[in-house]
């Protein structure tokens, strides 16, 4: 039950906490406010599911003495761990709806555009940040929540609303698949959102705002319902794979 509390608490905590760091990340590279992924609210499942794995590294007892060595070999797991989820995840929204989440075509020794050597090495590096400072402080924490029951609530709640999320943001994936089917392409999903922002912006003539930024996915909606030709022809896509 302990383990099973401590990777949910995991989870959804960092699902939150990889959603802000990409906000303040994207909105400063691109000088407007962006609400990052696939997901209507302030979730990113990959780090959810990416800190998960690198707490279960850490936790894990690999029968090596050596500290150092210890250290290292686990950050070279959280490398090789994290490169695989990040390939599968991008290969699976690409392969099947005909969606590039991100594109790393053009980075040295990249597989696909999907994984590349240097974000690999960031894993490697992250990992060992990660077990040298987080890990120990993280598990106190879970070992609190799953002390304090009244915490269960909390986490329920968290729970309830990231479903709802999934299910909405998975229905307008759906959408968004039958019309690259229909038209044989493969799109860009975070330039359709900028093509869509830009179109929202001049209809309500107004500042962009967090409450207009998540207001978006529905405009993707009707613009995908209404079969929007333009819309989606003036998003980077390429040739459908075989």
């Amino acid at each position: 039950m302990q383990i099973l509390i401590t990777y949910l608490t995991i989870f959804i905590l960092f699902c939150f906490l990889g959603w802000c760091l990409e906000v303040v990340y994207r909105s400063l590279r691109l000088h407007h406010l962006v609400n990052p992924g696939f997901m209507v609210g302030c979730s990113l499942p990959i780090y959810g599911t990416g800190v998960v794995v690198l707490y279960a590294i850490a936790d894990l007892n690999i029968g090596v003495d050596n500290e150092i060595a210890s250290f290292f070999i686990k950050a070279i797991i959280c490398a090789f761990l994290m490169t695989l989820i990040e390939y599968i995840s991008g290969l699976i929204s690409l392969k099947i709806y005909h969606n590039r989440l991100w594109d790393y075509s053009n980075r040295f020794l990249n597989i696909q555009g999907i994984v590349c050597l240097r974000f690999s090495i960031y894993w490697a590096i992250l990992g060992g940040i990660f077990i040298a400072t987080l890990y120990k402080p993280l598990k106190g924490f879970t070992t609190y929540v799953y002390q304090t029951k009244d915490l269960y609530l909390v986490l329920g709640i968290l729970y309830g609303i990231f479903i709802v999320d999934w299910v909405y943001s998975m229905d307008l994936m759906t959408k968004l698949k039958k019309y690259a089917e229909a038209t044989h392409i493969t799109f860009n999903f975070e330039n359709l959102k900028v093509n869509v922002r830009e179109r929202f912006n001049k209809l309500s003539q107004k500042r962009i705002s967090i409450f207009n930024e998540f207001k978006l996915r529905h405009k993707l909606f009707e613009h995908v319902e209404n079969k929007d030709n333009n819309l989606m022809n003036e998003t980077d896509k390429t040739s459908k794979e075989n």
